[in-house]
């Protein structure tokens, strides 16, 4: 019998409805090839199966290969891949493209760095720890770095918060569900220098932005040198960013 492994992070969902809500939010439809995150033993995909064209079933914990095909084997529009996520190569394809997944913590922000660096999907619905869940999709006074990374390049919005009983075995905390949607026009930067940027800038989140850049650029991108990261807009991060020297990173925003 297999037995989940606590250094992966394993809770697997057993709530039907939180497994419907959780497909329901990408939408499936035949056309569509969808990429699962952390299969698991078949739950998830058996849904996605019964409604998407196709789907990738990437799951990194070799033990649970044979229990995916023995549930799986009934469908013939699942592939079964036994990869780590972060070190798979998300495919091009001429299918549309969406991604589903219930994600352990520690690989949540790894995860949402490569779908951003990555331009084939369209939409995504991630079951994350619900503290995550605020931090992406907080404002300020209270922005994050996830915060303003993401809505850079793409929409996110909660779609609901998850009990921590629909899974086993049982988490410490709850989980919601998040859906992030492609923006049709994302900014024309570079992810990994402005990621790089806003770590700078969240720091020290409990210093004033004058201890970490110029006071003159702050000044000249008209922000407060005693304000704080967490209470900046995301038009102010770009506005900074913009004034960077362009020695210091590869991409530009574009006048709006």
């Amino acid at each position: 019998m297999f037995k989940p492994k606590k250094s992966l992070g394993q809770s697997f969902l057993v709530d039907q409805r939180v497994v419907r809500d959780l497909v329901e939010a990408v939408e499936p439809t035949r056309p569509d090839l969808v990429l699962e995150v952390g299969a698991g033993t078949g739950t998830v995909t058996k849904e996605l199966a019964n409604q998407a064209g196709k789907v990738l079933a990437v799951e990194f914990d070799h033990d649970l290969i044979p229990i995916l095909r023995e549930n799986l084997k009934s469908f013939d529009n699942v592939e079964i891949i036994n990869k780590d996520i972060l070190a798979y190569r998300i495919p091009h394809t001429a299918s549309r493209l969406k991604i589903v997944g219930s994600i352990p913590y520690q690989i949540t922000s790894p995860l949402i760095h490569k779908l951003i660096e990555t331009e084939e999907w369209l939409v995504a619905a991630l079951l994350i720890q619900k503290e995550v869940a605020e931090k992406i999709t907080a404002r300020p006074p209270k922005a994050t770095y996830l915060s303003n990374f993401i809505s850079a390049f793409a929409n996110v919005n909660i779609v609901r918060n998850i009990s921590k009983t629909a899974f086993k075995p049982q988490p410490k905390v709850d989980g919601t569900i998040i859906k992030i949607k492609r923006s049709s026009k994302p900014y024309t930067i570079d992810p990994k220098p402005f990621s790089d940027f806003l770590h700078r800038g969240f720091s020290h989140p409990r210093k004033m932005l004058k201890n970490i850049f110029p006071e003159e650029r702050l000044k000249n991108a008209g922000i407060d040198p005693q304000a704080r990261a967490q209470e900046l807009t995301l038009t102010n991060w770009l506005g900074l960013f913009e004034l960077e020297d362009v020695r210091e990173h590869a991409g530009r925003v574009p006048t709006k």
